[in-house]
């Protein structure tokens, strides 16, 4: 009876330390990342020069610095609350609901932007060696995720405190940064794509498996950052309906296919085994499929008034049932990809399926 929504003071207590525990743990992960990306690169190479994969993990372990020592403190100040009675939560927030309410807006938008950071860097660094061609304007892209990176940045977002019993004093939904930065963190995103899809068409493009898993999260990031624009427009209400749910979903998912993308990419480097073309691509297709069968679902309900957390729906029930239906089906295709790769994983480093890797696997140019 502990975690988010339990009632036993001792359970979410322990809840709320070990969850500290773990943001200490990643905080310590992201100094090494950063640390080795800033100071471990061989001599010669600038920052301006390096794979857009170790750039953008530099950018995301500095968002992570900055923002998780912010989510640390509002658990603490939770713990306060929890172990020695209301001192910063008041009225609905002592709640049940009380914990979630205020530590939601980590992983929401903007903040859950930040998770994509590094699958952008992934999709740079496969894009060009299935392209066989450099990619256009490095350091245009650098500046482009680069500026994804700042828009991503949301701990401001974190809901005010009122100790005084009356309403928290910030609502950031209905503030002008939350829908400045909807809207601008679309536009390095389409830069982005803008200068991969240039790339593309200079090079001679091949579809290998780690090419499709990356086009897929592109895809699907694009998607979840529009549907973001979508909800941060006050006017619509889809603040706390499944819209809101649909845009996390969009992103976590393409976070999840980019990295499965990468582990295809570096499959030869990780156990000299290439992953079987034909079934990984194939499990990128439905990876596909699965997410938008999961989340634009979520996104039409949501436009239909259906609740994110209370499941109230203003219009047409049945239809929200059936779109609900089809959502569910979204999330059980994608636990079936999920365990496919691992499969396809399994079998590879154990020697009993894939090609035996080459020093050049993919044909490419760059370092690696």
């Amino acid at each position: 009876d502990g975690g988010t929504g339990g009632t036993d003071a001792d359970a979410v207590g322990l809840f709320l330390v070990a969850l500290i525990g773990v943001l200490v743990a990643l905080c310590l992960g992201a100094v090494c990342v950063a640390t080795t990306g800033l100071s471990l690169r061989v001599p010669g190479m600038g920052l301006h020069r390096t794979p857009l994969f170790t750039w953008s993990s530099i950018l995301a372990a500095a968002l992570w610095l900055l923002t998780l020592p912010v989510l640390a403190g509002l658990l603490l100040l939770t713990y306060v609350d929890v172990r020695y009675g209301p001192t910063f939560l008041s009225g609905a927030e002592q709640s049940s609901e009380g914990t979630l309410f205020r530590i939601a807006w980590a992983w929401s938008q903007p903040s859950v932007y930040v998770y994509a950071i590094p699958a952008l860097g992934i999709i740079a660094d496969v894009v060009p060696v299935a392209a066989r061609t450099r990619l256009t304007l490095h350091r245009v892209a650098m500046g482009c995720i680069g500026a994804f990176a700042v828009f991503s940045f949301g701990a401001w977002a974190m809901p005010g405190f009122a100790p005084d019993g009356g309403t928290p004093p910030l609502d950031y939904a209905d503030e002008i940064p939350f829908l400045a930065f909807s809207f601008l963190v679309l536009l390095p995103l389409l830069a982005f794509t803008g200068l991969l899809a240039d790339t593309l068409r200079r090079g001679a493009p091949r579809l290998i498996s780690p090419l499709a898993w990356c086009l897929a999260a592109l895809l699907m990031l694009l998607a979840g950052a529009a549907n973001g624009a979508l909800v941060s427009i006050w006017g619509l209400e889809l603040i706390e309906t499944t819209a809101a749910t649909a845009q996390i979903h969009y992103v976590l998912v393409a976070v999840l296919l980019a990295a499965f993308g990468g582990v295809a990419f570096w499959a030869p480097r990780l156990w000299a085994r290439a992953l079987p073309e034909g079934p990984s691509t194939g499990l990128a297709v439905l990876g596909l499929l699965g997410c938008v069968l999961l989340c634009l679902p979520d996104l039409i309900s949501g436009l239909l008034d259906q609740l994110a957390r209370f499941g109230g729906v203003a219009d047409d029930e049945s239809t929200v049932e059936a779109l609900n239906t089809a959502s569910v089906a979204g999330g059980a295709l994608l636990v079936l990809v999920a365990i496919g790769f691992v499969a396809l994983v399994v079998t590879a480093a154990a020697g009993r399926r894939g090609a035996v890797a080459d020093d050049d696997p993919w044909g490419g140019h760059t370092l690696e």
